[in-house]
């Protein structure tokens, strides 16, 4: 679903709502006419992952498949904090795919939520002493990836989508020739007249790749996508896993998260530098960049995510 960029001092078609009086976009409407409703208590996380979407003149909403209103709230303060009790609408007893969205006033746009509802007619989810978190989706980012020509280590912290591999790296296409290949760890492309081939190859974030490039000197490809959630948990293996950067700067490797722990003599490395794990700490050069993909050997299986990020940015 493209995302929707809304700037409420350019809103055409208006709602008025609450006692803030925040203005909405044309179709956001409490809906009528319905057999059954399910409620929803929740709590937004702004897309930043940094703050709680707590302004007056919030909204929460749900929509159909077709984009019509299924309910409208404004958030409100009271004894369980500030909360969205979202009625839905429905004529069925069960219906899948349900999406939301939000009006954060502090931002003055809409976001996309990310998770879906399915609804159930009479459910009740969430409670105030333990609400349904949601979390509000970034506006897509570019993310340029610098690159030479033989073999270039490469991850993407924006996310494919629906898009097939030809749309999504379409600004490779100039600087591309036949054979030039993209492999994961498990399977691989290759680029022939113009085309990617197989076409349903996917990138996926959190994964390196190799793309060896046979055109003669440097150049940047540039993608576009959905951001990928930092936090997002990267399975390992033991031995060596091709691991993908997702974090949105620059970082140290202290921006790695191993839930248990890494372990003595672990290693990670990029195509030029490599560092050691020992005694609770990382020990080498390697800096973690957007767009750069790194070799992880690990002793033991187990996840690692780059919740990190932010708070170990690279000097």
């Amino acid at each position: 679903m493209m995302l929707k960029k809304i700037l409420l001092c350019c809103v055409v078609s208006l709602w008025v709502l609450g006692d803030a009086g925040v203005l909405l976009p044309s179709g956001w409407e409490k809906p009528t006419g319905y057999s059954g409703t399910m409620s929803l208590i929740a709590r937004v996380l702004a897309s930043d992952g940094e703050r709680y979407v707590e302004t007056p003149g919030s909204v929460l909403a749900a929509f159909d498949t077709r984009g019509t209103c299924r309910g409208m709230v404004e958030g409100k303060s009271g004894s369980g904090g500030f909360l969205y009790r979202l009625s839905i609408a429905s004529n069925q007893s069960a219906e899948a795919g349900l999406v939301l969205k939000v009006l954060d006033a502090r931002a003055g746009e809409v976001f996309d939520i990310r998770e879906e509802v399915d609804f159930v007619k009479d459910a009740v989810v969430g409670t105030t002493e333990n609400p349904r978190i949601l979390h509000a989706k970034p506006h897509t980012q570019e993310l340029s990836i610098p690159l030479v020509q033989n073999w270039n280590w490469i991850s993407f912290n924006v996310e494919q989508g629906e898009r097939t591999l030809d749309e999504f790296l379409a600004d490779y296409v100039p600087h591309a020739s036949n054979d030039d290949i993209l492999k994961s760890s498990t399977d691989f492309a290759t680029f022939y007249n113009g085309h990617w081939d197989p076409e349903d190859f996917r990138i996926e974030p959190g994964k390196m790749y190799l793309l060896r490039k046979q055109k003669p000197g440097h150049c940047t490809m540039t993608v576009v996508g959905m951001p990928t959630d930092p936090t997002m948990p990267i399975l390992l293996v033991k031995g060596w896993n091709w691991l993908g950067y997702t974090g949105n700067s620059p970082a140290t490797l202290q921006a790695m998260f191993h839930p248990a722990g890494f372990q003595n003599d672990d290693i990670l490395k990029s195509s030029t530098d490599f560092a050691t794990f020992y005694s609770g700490a990382w020990d080498g050069d390697v800096t973690l960049t957007p767009g750069t993909g790194y070799l992880l050997r690990q002793n033991a299986a187990g996840q690692v995510d780059f919740r990190n990020a932010a708070a170990n940015p690279a000097e």
